[in-house]
């Protein structure tokens, strides 16, 4: 729905998780959007959560982003906090996590930007677009 005039607002709706339901955060964690709704994930923090369920549905083996400039580190983790899958990048320049073979349920995707020399803190960092893509078969 638009209004009759344009104005330099925006309305964005967000789910998020209670902090509680994950061991080891102390903030509410957003729930990963959906690919198919176009979303881009701003990342403004050294390090950013989101939850994601990851279902049986063999049409969806994984967590595909596309091709992003910025030099990051997806690692897929379980509610206690342990690493259970690391992303890779493909030919094409996607960077993707292979969620088959993990049991159905909640995980925790973390974002972390690699930042050389130390000097830039969370407030001075520029903030990243991180695209998802398709969830297509991985090879």
């Amino acid at each position: 729905m638009t209004g009759l005039t344009p104005t330099r607002y925006t309305i964005a709706v967000r789910l998020k998780a209670s902090k509680d339901a994950i061991k080891g955060l102390d903030q509410e964690v957003e729930v990963l959007p959906p690919w198919w709704g176009d979303p881009m994930l701003t990342i403004t923090n050294p390090v950013q959560h989101y939850l994601v369920d990851v279902s049986n549905d063999q049409s969806q083996s994984g967590i595909v982003f596309q091709p992003h400039a910025a030099p990051l580190t997806i690692e897929l983790l379980d509610t206690l906090g342990n690493i259970v899958r690391r992303s890779r990048e493909s030919v094409d320049g996607r960077t993707a996590i292979d969620t088959r073979a993990l049991e159905p349920g909640a995980y925790v995707l973390r974002v972390s930007r690699n930042t050389t020399g130390g000097t830039l803190t969370g407030a001075s960092l520029p903030a990243v677009g991180l695209r998802l893509a398709p969830p297509v078969a991985l090879q």
